[in-house]
Protein backbone atom coordinates (compact mmCIF):
# COMPACT_ATOMS: atom_id res chain seq x y z
CA UNK A 1 0.00 0.00 0.00
CA UNK A 2 1.43 2.95 -0.71
CA UNK A 3 0.68 6.52 1.07
CA UNK A 4 -0.70 9.58 -1.14
CA UNK A 5 2.05 11.77 -1.38
CA UNK A 6 3.21 14.07 2.00
CA UNK A 7 3.24 17.90 2.59
CA UNK A 8 5.96 19.52 3.35
CA UNK A 9 5.54 22.05 6.07
CA UNK A 10 9.17 23.27 7.08
CA UNK A 11 8.49 26.73 6.00
CA UNK A 12 4.73 26.91 7.34
CA UNK A 13 3.61 26.72 3.34
CA UNK A 14 2.42 23.44 1.98
CA UNK A 15 3.24 21.84 -0.93
CA UNK A 16 3.45 18.69 -2.78
CA UNK A 17 4.53 16.64 -5.63
CA UNK A 18 3.38 18.33 -9.19
CA UNK A 19 -0.38 16.74 -10.52
CA UNK A 20 -0.03 15.41 -13.50
CA UNK A 21 -1.55 17.43 -16.44
CA UNK A 22 -4.61 15.19 -17.21
CA UNK A 23 -5.89 15.87 -13.76
CA UNK A 24 -4.56 19.18 -12.91
CA UNK A 25 -7.75 20.97 -14.00
CA UNK A 26 -10.41 18.67 -13.28
CA UNK A 27 -12.20 19.29 -9.80
CA UNK A 28 -10.83 22.58 -8.90
CA UNK A 29 -13.99 24.06 -7.98
CA UNK A 30 -14.25 21.28 -5.65
CA UNK A 31 -10.91 22.11 -4.76
CA UNK A 32 -11.09 25.13 -3.42
CA UNK A 33 -13.94 24.92 -1.64
CA UNK A 34 -12.56 21.56 0.22
CA UNK A 35 -9.81 23.11 1.48
CA UNK A 36 -11.92 25.82 3.12
CA UNK A 37 -14.11 23.12 4.72
CA UNK A 38 -10.86 21.33 5.82
CA UNK A 39 -9.34 24.32 7.57
CA UNK A 40 -13.06 24.59 9.60
CA UNK A 41 -12.09 20.93 10.74
CA UNK A 42 -8.36 21.60 11.70
CA UNK A 43 -7.05 22.53 14.70
CA UNK A 44 -5.93 25.57 14.45
CA UNK A 45 -5.47 28.55 12.18
CA UNK A 46 -5.34 28.51 8.08
CA UNK A 47 -5.01 31.39 6.09
CA UNK A 48 -5.38 30.51 2.67
CA UNK A 49 -4.46 32.07 -0.38
CA UNK A 50 -4.61 31.64 -4.31
CA UNK A 51 -8.42 32.35 -4.88
CA UNK A 52 -9.13 34.69 -8.22
CA UNK A 53 -12.81 34.98 -6.87
CA UNK A 54 -12.56 34.52 -3.02
CA UNK A 55 -16.52 35.80 -3.23
CA UNK A 56 -17.44 32.75 -4.79
CA UNK A 57 -16.60 30.98 -0.94
CA UNK A 58 -19.36 33.37 0.87
CA UNK A 59 -21.76 31.27 1.30
CA UNK A 60 -20.12 28.48 2.31
CA UNK A 61 -17.71 30.47 4.93
CA UNK A 62 -21.35 31.39 6.33
CA UNK A 63 -22.14 28.09 6.73
CA UNK A 64 -19.25 27.16 8.26
CA UNK A 65 -19.83 29.75 10.54
CA UNK A 66 -23.39 28.19 11.74
CA UNK A 67 -21.56 25.05 12.30
CA UNK A 68 -19.19 26.76 14.55
CA UNK A 69 -15.74 27.55 12.46
CA UNK A 70 -14.39 30.92 12.94
CA UNK A 71 -13.93 32.02 9.13
CA UNK A 72 -13.28 35.63 7.71
CA UNK A 73 -12.18 37.02 4.21
CA UNK A 74 -8.93 39.34 4.09
CA UNK A 75 -8.54 41.41 1.35
CA UNK A 76 -8.08 37.98 -1.28
CA UNK A 77 -7.44 35.35 1.10
CA UNK A 78 -9.63 33.57 3.89
CA UNK A 79 -8.11 33.15 7.68
CA UNK A 80 -10.17 29.95 8.98
CA UNK A 81 -9.89 29.08 12.91
CA UNK A 82 -11.11 25.04 12.88
CA UNK A 83 -12.70 23.39 15.14
CA UNK A 84 -11.11 20.07 15.17
CA UNK A 85 -12.20 17.08 13.13
CA UNK A 86 -15.72 15.83 14.45
CA UNK A 87 -15.75 18.83 16.98
CA UNK A 88 -18.72 20.82 14.22
CA UNK A 89 -21.74 22.61 16.58
CA UNK A 90 -25.40 21.87 15.63
CA UNK A 91 -26.35 24.76 13.89
CA UNK A 92 -29.23 27.23 14.62
CA UNK A 93 -30.87 27.84 10.99
CA UNK A 94 -30.85 26.58 8.11
CA UNK A 95 -27.43 26.48 5.95
CA UNK A 96 -27.84 28.74 2.69
CA UNK A 97 -26.08 27.63 -0.09
CA UNK A 98 -28.84 28.58 -2.75
CA UNK A 99 -26.25 29.83 -4.45
CA UNK A 100 -23.59 27.32 -4.30
CA UNK A 101 -24.22 24.13 -5.41
CA UNK A 102 -20.61 22.56 -5.24
CA UNK A 103 -20.87 23.74 -1.67
CA UNK A 104 -24.00 22.19 -1.26
CA UNK A 105 -23.02 18.49 -2.26
CA UNK A 106 -19.70 18.87 -0.08
CA UNK A 107 -21.19 20.20 2.79
CA UNK A 108 -24.10 17.32 2.54
CA UNK A 109 -21.43 14.76 3.10
CA UNK A 110 -19.57 16.32 6.12
CA UNK A 111 -23.32 16.53 8.04
CA UNK A 112 -24.10 12.98 7.20
CA UNK A 113 -21.43 12.13 9.85
CA UNK A 114 -22.86 14.27 12.64
CA UNK A 115 -25.48 13.30 15.01
CA UNK A 116 -27.72 16.75 15.09
CA UNK A 117 -29.92 17.62 12.59
CA UNK A 118 -29.15 20.09 9.87
CA UNK A 119 -30.98 21.95 6.94
CA UNK A 120 -29.78 22.72 3.89
CA UNK A 121 -31.48 25.28 1.39
CA UNK A 122 -30.24 24.19 -1.92
CA UNK A 123 -32.66 24.80 -4.72
CA UNK A 124 -34.93 22.17 -6.81
CA UNK A 125 -32.03 21.94 -9.83
CA UNK A 126 -29.72 20.46 -7.31
CA UNK A 127 -32.15 17.38 -6.34
CA UNK A 128 -30.78 14.98 -9.08
CA UNK A 129 -26.96 15.55 -8.02
CA UNK A 130 -28.15 14.92 -4.32
CA UNK A 131 -30.14 11.89 -5.32
CA UNK A 132 -26.91 10.58 -6.00
CA UNK A 133 -25.01 10.98 -2.74
CA UNK A 134 -28.21 10.44 -0.94
CA UNK A 135 -27.41 6.19 -0.86
CA UNK A 136 -24.16 6.28 0.28
CA UNK A 137 -24.58 8.90 3.17
CA UNK A 138 -27.77 6.67 3.86
CA UNK A 139 -25.16 3.66 4.70
CA UNK A 140 -23.19 5.91 6.68
CA UNK A 141 -26.20 6.25 8.96
CA UNK A 142 -27.83 9.44 7.95
CA UNK A 143 -31.05 10.49 7.78
CA UNK A 144 -32.08 12.31 4.77
CA UNK A 145 -35.30 13.83 3.68
CA UNK A 146 -36.20 16.56 0.38
CA UNK A 147 -38.56 19.82 1.82
CA UNK A 148 -40.16 22.66 0.14
CA UNK A 149 -40.22 20.29 -3.31
CA UNK A 150 -36.41 19.77 -3.05
CA UNK A 151 -35.20 23.06 -2.55
CA UNK A 152 -34.29 22.34 0.61
CA UNK A 153 -32.57 19.13 2.55
CA UNK A 154 -32.84 18.05 5.83
CA UNK A 155 -29.80 15.70 7.16
CA UNK A 156 -29.79 13.89 10.82
CA UNK A 157 -26.58 11.99 11.25
CA UNK A 158 -26.56 8.62 13.39
CA UNK A 159 -24.98 8.58 16.93
CA UNK A 160 -22.19 6.82 15.65
CA UNK A 161 -21.24 7.25 11.68
CA UNK A 162 -20.58 3.64 9.72
CA UNK A 163 -17.16 3.88 7.33
CA UNK A 164 -18.67 2.34 3.87
CA UNK A 165 -17.10 0.66 0.58
CA UNK A 166 -18.48 2.37 -2.29
CA UNK A 167 -18.00 2.30 -5.83
CA UNK A 168 -19.46 5.39 -7.89
CA UNK A 169 -21.22 4.33 -11.01
CA UNK A 170 -20.29 8.03 -12.38
CA UNK A 171 -17.02 9.56 -11.72
CA UNK A 172 -17.33 13.09 -9.74
CA UNK A 173 -14.88 15.03 -7.78
CA UNK A 174 -17.53 16.75 -5.43
CA UNK A 175 -19.53 13.56 -4.89
CA UNK A 176 -16.03 12.05 -4.23
CA UNK A 177 -15.25 14.61 -2.10
CA UNK A 178 -18.50 14.16 0.13
CA UNK A 179 -17.71 10.78 1.01
CA UNK A 180 -14.39 11.10 2.05
CA UNK A 181 -15.54 14.10 4.16
CA UNK A 182 -18.49 12.22 5.93
CA UNK A 183 -15.59 9.26 6.25
CA UNK A 184 -13.61 11.98 8.43
CA UNK A 185 -16.07 11.05 11.48
CA UNK A 186 -16.69 7.74 10.68
CA UNK A 187 -14.62 5.11 12.99
CA UNK A 188 -13.28 2.84 11.29
CA UNK A 189 -12.21 2.71 7.00
CA UNK A 190 -14.12 4.65 4.21
CA UNK A 191 -12.95 3.17 1.18
CA UNK A 192 -14.22 4.35 -2.17
CA UNK A 193 -12.97 2.63 -5.49
CA UNK A 194 -12.78 4.84 -8.94
CA UNK A 195 -11.26 3.87 -12.59
CA UNK A 196 -7.66 5.77 -12.89
CA UNK A 197 -4.63 5.53 -12.04
CA UNK A 198 -3.43 9.22 -11.35
CA UNK A 199 -4.14 11.32 -7.74
CA UNK A 200 -6.75 14.09 -7.69
CA UNK A 201 -6.93 17.84 -5.94
CA UNK A 202 -9.06 15.99 -3.51
CA UNK A 203 -6.28 13.98 -2.18
CA UNK A 204 -3.92 16.31 -2.69
CA UNK A 205 -5.83 18.39 -0.20
CA UNK A 206 -6.60 15.80 2.54
CA UNK A 207 -3.15 14.63 2.37
CA UNK A 208 -1.70 18.39 3.39
CA UNK A 209 -4.43 18.64 5.81
CA UNK A 210 -2.86 15.76 8.09
CA UNK A 211 -5.58 12.93 6.45
CA UNK A 212 -5.03 9.37 7.15
CA UNK A 213 -5.15 8.17 3.61
CA UNK A 214 -3.72 5.79 1.38
CA UNK A 215 -3.64 4.35 -1.81
CA UNK A 216 -3.50 1.17 -3.57
CA UNK A 217 -4.89 -0.69 -6.73
CA UNK A 218 -6.69 -3.69 -6.94
CA UNK A 219 -6.69 -6.67 -9.13
CA UNK A 220 -8.64 -5.08 -11.27
CA UNK A 221 -6.83 -1.94 -11.97
CA UNK A 222 -8.99 -0.07 -10.16
CA UNK A 223 -7.58 2.89 -7.80
CA UNK A 224 -9.24 2.04 -4.00
CA UNK A 225 -8.98 4.57 -1.11
CA UNK A 226 -8.81 4.17 2.03
CA UNK A 227 -9.17 7.08 4.60
CA UNK A 228 -8.98 6.64 8.59
CA UNK A 229 -11.56 8.36 10.04
CA UNK A 230 -11.80 10.41 13.61
CA UNK A 231 -8.13 11.27 13.24
CA UNK A 232 -6.97 14.83 13.80
CA UNK A 233 -6.63 17.32 11.51
CA UNK A 234 -3.27 19.74 11.10
CA UNK A 235 -4.34 23.35 10.49
CA UNK A 236 -1.71 24.82 7.57
CA UNK A 237 -0.48 28.05 8.80
CA UNK A 238 -0.12 29.38 5.59
CA UNK A 239 -1.92 27.33 2.26
CA UNK A 240 -0.96 28.77 -1.13
CA UNK A 241 -3.39 26.92 -3.37
CA UNK A 242 -1.28 27.37 -6.47
CA UNK A 243 1.94 26.62 -5.58
CA UNK A 244 -0.34 23.09 -3.60
CA UNK A 245 -1.94 22.59 -7.13
CA UNK A 246 0.79 23.53 -8.77
CA UNK A 247 -1.48 25.52 -11.40
CA UNK A 248 -0.47 28.83 -13.33
CA UNK A 249 -3.40 30.90 -11.48
CA UNK A 250 -5.78 29.97 -9.52
CA UNK A 251 -9.65 30.19 -10.28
Amino acid sequence: MVKAGAADRSAGVADVSPLPDGARLEGLGTAFRLALLLAALASGRTRLRGFARPEELAHLAAALRGLGALVRRESEDWIVDGVGNGCLLEPREPLDLLGDPASAVLLAGLVAAYDFPTTLIVGETLSPILDRLAAPLRLVGAEIAKKNGGAGLCIRGPRVAAPVAHRPDVPSQGLKAALLLAGLNAPGTTSLAEPGSVPDPVERLLTVFGAALAVETNAGGERVLRLEGQGALRAVPELALPEVLHLGEAG
